[in-house]
């Protein structure tokens, strides 16, 4: 199992039984997975008013990227776009 995306070389050698080898090698790239979250508002929403999203449960299968602080960004679908990049897991909208 590989920890973390990137190219690695494999070499395979088989040698029989009178000593004759074959050597086989190839490049494999493995590709990074992106990362899950689950998000959750925990009260009713109503027009004008603010809000928070929460970003819970956030996880990566690659052990070295799972170790890392994950980076947020929120749209809150007020028009303006997703904001500024954060290591905040909440945040506060209004619709």
């Amino acid at each position: 199992t590989y920890q973390d995306d990137g190219v690695f070389f494999l070499e395979l050698t088989v040698t029989d039984d009178m000593g004759a080898t074959d050597t086989l090698s190839h490049v494999y790239h493995v590709f990074n997975l992106p990362p899950e979250t689950t998000v959750v508002v925990d009260e009713p929403v109503y027009e004008a008013t603010r809000f928070y999203i929460y970003a819970t449960d956030s996880w990566d299968e690659g052990p070295v990227d799972n170790a890392s602080r994950f980076i947020y960004q929120y749209d809150c679908a007020d028009g303006r776009g997703f904001g500024g990049r954060t290591y905040y897991t909440d945040w506060r909208c209004t619709l």
